[in-house]
């Protein structure tokens, strides 16, 4: 197993992606795959937990480039929201 420095780290998240909104998005509106986008650095949400955000419904209003943030989505049992 490699042993990683610490001077390693910061070269590590800045070659790593982040998920960010693609679009403004309304509160209301289910999120698809083509909202989302995946930049670097990846000091946010890792691009491999895009499946926990596609389908969801958007508790608040969300601008474009923007982190997404778990907090800016319904929770997953309150699925009985009406949206587009």
């Amino acid at each position: 197993r490699k042993y990683r420095f610490s001077e390693e780290d910061s070269y590590t998240i800045e070659r790593s992606k982040k998920i960010v909104w693609r679009q403004s998005l309304k509160a209301g509106a289910r999120v698809r795959e083509e909202h989302l986008a995946y930049k670097s650095p990846g000091d946010g949400m890792a691009p491999w937990r895009n499946t926990e955000i596609v389908g969801r419904v958007l508790a608040n209003d969300v601008s474009v480039e923007v982190d997404v943030d778990t907090e800016d989505l319904v929770a997953a049992t309150d699925y009985g929201v009406q949206v587009d």
